[in-house]
């Protein structure tokens, strides 16, 4: 494990399949983190700062919070739509988390990949692992949070959860947080634009690597 940037500071059933291409030119970029880590705004600062990177859009039952819009932040679908993409083959993975399932649609991955352009993928631990075992290549970054008392904070500060979910989510956070040495990075998120450019760093060195 790698820490480049100690600035203080989703199981489960998988199902995996290769990305049918003849060469993969882009990479694949792995980011993992417990719920309220700041995840989510770290990638669309990463965005700004990478104009070739994308990020994949995952699919997801869960319903969407106050500030999140459809085909945006995720694709919100019914239990049914999910089940119907299960059967077609569509995802390259997919998970259960928190009763709620989510997945990365194929689509989203090919196309970005064979333009020789780097992909952003915001997944869970295990899944992670998956991919990785995969696609060795791949670089897996963890966003950690300075301290679990930080954590709790930040989950009952954006007031979308209930008291049962946010244990339940602190719960699988400390889960997530004893397999950061599987990461080839770990970043402290402790100020936020001083994450988004530790990893900047990590992916201009890393994918120029690839």
């Amino acid at each position: 494990m790698i820490s480049l940037a100690q600035t203080g500071n989703v199981l489960y059933t998988y199902v995996f399949a290769m990305v049918k291409t003849s060469k993969i030119k882009g990479n694949i970029v792995i980011l993992s983190g417990p719920s309220g880590v700041g995840k989510g705004t770290i990638i669309n600062g990463v965005l700004k700062k990478i104009a070739s990177m994308r990020v994949a859009i995952s699919a997801t039952t869960r319903q969407p919070r106050r500030e999140e819009a459809n085909r945006k932040n995720y694709y919100f679908m019914s239990d049914y739509e999910f089940d119907e993409k299960i059967e077609s083959d569509s995802f390259v993975e997919w998970c259960n988390v928190l009763n709620k399932r989510y997945g990365t649609l194929k689509s989203e991955i090919e196309d970005t990949i064979n333009e020789g352009k780097d992909i952003i993928l915001e997944i869970d631990t295990q899944g992670a692992q998956k991919i990785k075992a995969k696609m060795p290549d791949s670089i897996l970054v963890f966003i950690a949070p300075p301290t679990m008392k930080d954590l709790e904070a930040r989950l009952i500060n954006r007031q979308t959860e209930q008291e049962i979910d946010i244990k339940n989510r602190l719960d699988k956070a400390k889960l997530e947080i004893s397999e950061i040495d599987k990461y080839d990075f770990v970043v402290v998120n402790k100020e936020i634009n001083k994450a988004i450019d530790s990893i900047v760093k990590i992916l201009t060195k890393s994918c120029k690597e690839h």
